[in-house]
């Protein structure tokens, strides 16, 4: 529906139908007395009389026209299909849930090593000043990515990916039951952030455990309230 702007108030000048005025002064000429204005009268056509017995023009057959009420609907309804279908291509679809695993950053992410437990913080992204991807710490409240909400100690032992894996996620699954159980689960997923190869061989036996939304930015600490 079309909004009609609205008319511009202006005040009403007055006009007057038939109202001659006085003809201007010309300078150097006699004034004449003042002559009151008058109304110039229009005087009707005259009548034209009608002869009674003019014959009518014969008239002319009138051939029906077949009614084209529904010719057009029935035009538009044929091309409703292809309307439709072009129209679904320009359709912005829901944006996908993001699924992060034990290998979306490990313990070798420039910056990871920053965050404590109950920080919030961004995913990685690339930056030209360090030459690779990097993670930075983020006010919760500001939009972040993720927030780590503890760590978990492996033991030692020999580097074994797989068994190390099995461990973070059974571990980092406790605590976000733990944290979130039931229904205040809904709508969030974790993912354990483990040591590499080489941290590893340097001594590092901590995994994070980190909670994120996968429909979106954090708003607000996820962590209860004690």
């Amino acid at each position: 529906m079309i909004g009609s702007s609205p008319a511009l108030s202006t005040p009403d000048t007055p006009r007057c139908l038939g109202i001659q005025p006085a003809p201007p002064t010309i300078k150097g000429a006699s004034r004449s007395p003042l002559v009151p204005f008058r109304t110039s009268l229009v005087r009707a056509p005259p009548l034209v009389r009608i002869s009674p017995f003019a014959r009518a023009a014969p008239m002319t057959a009138v051939r029906p026209v077949a009614p084209r009420r529904w010719s057009r609907p029935l035009a538009m309804l044929a091309t409703l299909p292809g309307v439709l279908a072009l129209g679904a291509l320009f359709v912005v679809p829901p944006g996908r849930a993001v699924v992060k695993d034990d290998a979306f950053m490990t313990a070798q992410t420039t910056g990871l090593l920053n965050i404590e437990a109950g920080e919030c913080f961004d995913d990685p992204v690339y930056s030209p000043a360090a030459g690779e991807k990097i993670v930075l710490y983020k006010p919760c409240p500001e939009r972040a990515d993720n927030q780590a909400y503890g760590f978990v100690h492996a033991a030692d032992g020999p580097w074994d990916r797989a068994g190390l894996a099995a461990f973070a996620w059974k571990n980092c699954a406790q605590g976000f039951a733990h944290y979130w159980p039931g229904e205040a689960g809904a709508g969030l997923n974790y993912y354990p952030v483990m040591p590499t190869a080489e941290t590893w061989a340097d001594g590092d036996r901590d995994v994070m455990c980190v909670v994120y939304s996968p429909h979106g930015k954090l708003t607000r600490s996820l962590l209860p309230l004690k």
